[in-house]
């Protein structure tokens, strides 16, 4: 079900989904109320209901670029030859952007390509691709550490390089 939703609406669309299916029922409960007057069982609700909705300072999406400096690069290795890098970059504060790079004998050739930023505690976003020389960007914002995964499949194999644990701001 959660495929085929991605499919109609994109990536962006699930998110901005889920975050309605969270804000709207606070929302709806507080019209519902006469004015002025709630208990103190329908303040509870209503607390419970839009509690997700102030964890929503943070985000992860794709994005056409990074800026801000690199703070971390590993390499994605076929054997001995790298292939790839996977690129961290700090943006400021807690925002931190990810990418893969094609390197090597992978420069110009076009691969499967896959980025993927989590953090175990809020979920994260993976964006895969065929290009020739870098992936899309994955953006995380208001989180401090994060978990980053690139994977270039090369020669009937998927090379993976991870990184646990970036954290600044």
């Amino acid at each position: 079900m959660i495929t085929e939703l991605r499919r109609r609406v994109g990536r962006g669309g699930v998110a901005m989904l889920a975050t309605l299916a969270l804000t709207l029922p606070a929302a709806g409960a507080a019209t519902a109320a006469p004015s002025g007057a709630t208990t103190s069982s329908e303040s509870a609700a209503l607390a419970d209901v839009a509690a997700p909705a102030a964890e929503s300072a943070w985000s992860v999406r794709t994005v056409e670029r990074c800026d801000g400096n690199r703070i971390r690069h590993k390499a994605i290795k076929a054997g001995s030859h790298t292939i790839g890098w996977v690129n961290v970059f700090s943006e400021g504060g807690k925002k931190k952007c990810a990418r893969v790079a094609h390197a090597g004998a992978s420069w110009g050739k076009y691969r499967y390509t896959v980025i993927k930023v989590w953090n175990p505690n809020y979920g994260g976003v993976t964006d895969g691709s065929t290009v020739r020389y870098k992936s899309q960007a994955v953006r995380a914002t208001g989180l401090r550490c994060v978990n980053v995964r690139g994977k270039i499949f090369w020669n009937g194999a998927t090379r993976t390089s991870t990184l646990k644990n970036v954290c600044t701001g």
